[in-house]
């Protein structure tokens, strides 16, 4: 059995502002602002442009989140689609025997034509 650890700190941090939230968000919080004195249109503005920055700070989370991981697929699809060549592949080029494809032990592949020497 195992003994039920405390809290870490990103679980602390978390429920402290999901306590925030709710007392935000809560009816009697606007109540208890009303009754100190805060005029009633003050305290409903306040309240919804606090939440209204929240939400635009997560949709911009979302958004660089989003783009982040369509730079993340669209390297991986390049990578796919790149043709590297391999270290034992025949190449083109110009050698001790004319022009013509080279192995990687520097031997001419083709027969070639052999009027071109």
């Amino acid at each position: 059995m195992n003994v039920p650890r405390g809290l870490s700190r990103s679980e602390s941090i978390g429920r402290g502002l999901g306590r925030c939230w709710r007392l935000a968000v809560s009816s009697e919080f606007q109540q208890m602002l009303v009754a100190k004195g805060l005029p009633c249109r003050v305290v409903s503005w306040g309240l919804g442009s606090i939440k209204l920055i929240l939400a635009g700070a997560l949709l911009y989370l979302a958004f660089w989140v989003g783009v982040l991981v369509t730079l993340i697929l669209a390297f991986g699809w390049i990578a796919q689609k790149v043709d590297v060549p391999r270290a034992g592949d025949p190449e083109l080029r110009d050698g001790h025997s004319g022009v013509g494809l080279y192995g990687p032990d520097d031997w001419r592949i083709d027969l070639g034509d052999p009027d071109e020497s």
